[in-house]
């Protein structure tokens, strides 16, 4: 069926309507007028209005509505990776670091529910990830030693834009909000007692490609965190970068 937008003056779309004059040469109907046709739209609701009438002319069953609302669909992932991190401890009145571990090389593993939202061609997505991490780091100066110990499950909410490259292949960009527990962790500073950990969330940027929405990888840049939120006079900061592989299972 016939129907174009164009321009007709500079400041000014017009539309080919081609469409009506067709149909109404092709559904003759006693009950159907020119005018039904001439304020014909071209949307599915109003094509399945007027196909129903005819048929209802000709004795035909009516035509069953198909759902044509976009609905939101759901992906779930297992997603393992590789990460180099790195631990600084410091005074919190003074940004020099006292004692560097790393950087170290260790493994994530996380499971993500992956909800791709149905507005805008399906091109933004909403994630939840909770991830098991482990970091183990060790320094020492001439007058002190750092040893952590350092294993955590995060949990990252994260938004997703879409860049489509052919039916099958997409990249993205992301940005995650991530809230840490830290599992049975620690920071010996020195001679001094073991610090237990308690993490400030931070946030987290990432690059990534899909194909055909089953394997998956991406280059996650997580921001600097505080491990030692409740220690007054040292912080511990942890930063890292992953490498993740993602596997849909559905």
């Amino acid at each position: 069926m016939i129907f174009k937008k164009y321009r007709a003056e500079l400041d000014r779309l017009g539309t080919n309507n081609g469409f009506r004059q067709q149909l109404l040469l092709a559904l003759p109907c006693d009950n159907l007028s020119t005018r039904d046709f001439e304020e014909l739209e071209y949307r599915a609701k109003s094509l399945i209005k007027i196909f129903d009438r005819y048929n209802s002319c000709k004795g035909v069953e009516p035509l069953k509505a198909p759902n044509l609302k976009q609905r939101e669909r759901y992906i779930v992932s297992v997603r393992p990776g590789v990460k180099i991190s790195s631990l600084s401890k410091g005074r919190r009145n003074g940004r020099a670091s006292i004692l560097d571990a790393g950087p170290s090389l260790g493994y994530r593993v996380g499971v993500e529910l992956e909800c791709v939202l149905p507005f805008n061609r399906k091109q933004w997505a909403i994630s939840i990830e909770p991830t098991f991490q482990r970091f183990r780091g060790t320094s020492q100066s001439t007058s002190s030693n750092l040893v952590a110990q350092y294993q955590s499950l995060e949990v990252a909410v994260s938004a997703r834009r879409y860049f489509f490259l052919n039916n099958s292949s997409k990249v993205y960009a992301a940005v995650s909000y991530i809230k840490d527990v830290s599992l049975n962790s620690s920071v010996r500073f020195g001679n001094g007692p073991d610090f237990k950990l308690f993490s400030y969330p931070n946030f987290a940027l990432g690059l990534g490609y899909k194909l055909k929405d089953k394997l998956g990888v991406e280059l996650r840049y997580n921001t600097e965190r505080d491990i030692e939120s409740r220690e007054i006079f040292y912080s511990s900061r942890y930063k890292s970068t992953a490498l993740v592989i993602g596997f849909s299972l559905n």
